[in-house]
C-alpha cells in the first residue's frame, strides 16, 4: 500500500493534470475561434483585383528599360519586401474595400 505522503503526491499530480488539460482545452478553443474569425473576415468570397500588387509589378516592368535591370529590381523588391507588403495590404484592406464599395480604391 501507499503511504499518506505518496497518496497526497498522486492526488496533487492528478489535480495538476486536470488543470493543465482544462487550460489546453481553453487554448485550443480560443485558437479555433481565432482561426474561424480570421477566415470569416478575409475569405468572404471577394477575390479583388490586387491593385497595389499589380501597380508595383507594372512599375517594375518599366523601371530600367531592360530585362536584366528589371529582373534585378524585381528580386530586390521581393527581398526588401515591397511585393509581400503590397499583397498583404491588398488582401487585408484594399480587396475588402473594393468588394464593399464595388470600385477599386487605387483607380
Amino acid at each position: 500500500m501507499f503511504s499518506d505522503d505518496e497518496c497526497r503526491r498522486q492526488k496533487i499530480a492528478m489535480q495538476r493534470a486536470s488543470v493543465e488539460s482544462a487550460a489546453m482545452k481553453k487554448f485550443a478553443t480560443a485558437a479555433i475561434l481565432a482561426t474561424a474569425l480570421a477566415t470569416a473576415t478575409t475569405a468572404t468570397g471577394c477575390y479583388g483585383s490586387y491593385g497595389a500588387f499589380h501597380a508595383v509589378h507594372k512599375w517594375n516592368g518599366t523601371v530600367t528599360g531592360g530585362k536584366v535591370g528589371n529582373s534585378v529590381v524585381h528580386f530586390l523588391l521581393w527581398v526588401v519586401p515591397v511585393y509581400p507588403l503590397a499583397a498583404t495590404v491588398d488582401f487585408l484592406i484594399l480587396n475588402n474595400v473594393e468588394f464593399i464599395t464595388g470600385s477599386n480604391p487605387l483607380k
